[in-house]
C-alpha cells in the first residue's frame, strides 16, 4: 500500500528589501562617511571645516530618512505593502510533509520520503 501524508501549513515571516529599506541604509551610510570625513578634515584643516562637514552628513542624513518616511507613509496610504520603523513583515506560507517533515516541492509528492500528498478535501482512497 503506498504512503500518503496531508499538506502541513507552516508560517514564517518573510522579509524583503524594498526602498525605503535601502534609503534608510543609504542615509546611515552617508552619515558614517561624514563623521569620519569630519575626523579627517579636523586633523588635515579647521574645526570649522569639521563642523560644516557634520552639519553637511547629518543634514543628508536627516532629508533621506525623512524621504523614506514619506515613502511608508504614501504606501500605507495607498493600502501598499511597506518596510521599516511603521510596518510589519509579511507572512509567508509553506508547506511541508505531514509524514516526514520535509519541505515540499512539488504538489503532489514528497521529494524526501516519496509519500502522496493527498488534497485536504478529497476523500482517503484505500
Amino acid at each position: 500500500m503506498p504512503r500518503t501524508t496531508h499538506r502541513v501549513e507552516k508560517r514564517q515571516l518573510s522579509q524583503s528589501e524594498s526602498v525605503e529599506s535601502r534609503l534608510d541604509k543609504v542615509a546611515k551610510w552617508n552619515l558614517t562617511i561624514g563623521i569620519v570625513s569630519a575626523v579627517i578634515s579636523l586633523a588635515l584643516l579647521s574645526p570649522v571645516a569639521c563642523g560644516f562637514l557634520l552639519m553637511f552628513g547629518f543634514g543628508q542624513w536627516a532629508v533621506l530618512r525623512a524621504f523614506a518616511e514619506q515613502l511608508r507613509i504614501q504606501k500605507r496610504t495607498a493600502g501598499l505593502d511597506y518596510d521599516g520603523a511603521i510596518s510589519g513583515a509579511r507572512l509567508e506560507v509553506t508547506h511541508y510533509c505531514g509524514y516526514c517533515g520535509q519541505l515540499l516541492h512539488s504538489e503532489h509528492r514528497c521529494d524526501a520520503c516519496g509519500a502522496t500528498v493527498v488534497d485536504e478535501g478529497a476523500p482517503d482512497s484505500l
